[in-house]
This record gives C-alpha cells, structure tokens and sequence, in this order.
C-alpha cells in the first residue's frame, strides 16, 4: 500500500495521502497528492469505506501517471518541432510544414535515394 489514510479532524473526514513515484516525479510536479475521501470520520470511525475510496483514488493515480509517461515522447517531439519552428522563423528560412512532419522514416530515406 503505498497511501495513507489520514483523519483531518479539523473538516472531520477522512483524507489520502500519496508520494508521487520516483519514475513519474519529472512529469508531476506536486511531490504529495492529498485528497478528501468525502467519507466523514463520524460515519466510518476505522475508516473502512475511506479505504475503499482510497483504493479507487490508488487506482485513478496510477491510470493517470502511466497515461502521462506514455504520452511523454509524443509531447516531447512536439515541443521540439515548434522550437525548430521558432528558430527557423527567427532565422529568417521557411518553416517544416506540418504535412512534411508526419513523413515516415522510410519515406524520408527512399526520397534521399532517388535524389542520390
């Protein structure tokens, strides 16, 4: 278990608690991710149904970081084209065009041999 359930006593529910993994902290930058379970202390005193709730918030975190890790290169080559963008604009020379940049590899290497 890599949460923690919490009492807050001062709003009296129940509260989770969880580090962000050391594989994801480079694309979140919150360090600790505190919640409301919604489930009042009063309610749940050993805090059975906040650790169902917990469990589901768990499960949404983890959904969540691996969509962002597996979304990283994608946004990372975005960001590389529009500074290239930038830099060519700033340069004065014509932009890549949006149609070129979806060109695959092996397109790219068989029009390099037809003009070899």
């Amino acid at each position: 278990m890599a949460y923690r359930l919490h009492k807050n006593r001062r709003k009296s529910t129940w509260y989770f608690a969880r580090r962000v993994p050391l594989q994801y902290a480079h694309l979140d930058p919150r360090g600790v991710i505190q919640q409301t379970t919604g489930v009042r202390i009063a309610a749940d005193p050993h805090g059975v149904a906040a650790g169902r709730v917990a469990e589901r918030i768990n499960a949404a975190l983890e959904s969540y970081w691996k969509n962002l890790a597996a979304s990283a290169p994608r946004r990372r080559a975005t960001a590389e084209y529009q500074a290239a963008t930038q830099a060519a604009i700033r340069l004065g020379v014509s932009a890549p065009l949006p149609q070129q940049a979806m060109r695959t590899i092996e397109e790219l290497l068989a029009r390099i041999e037809m003009l070899e």
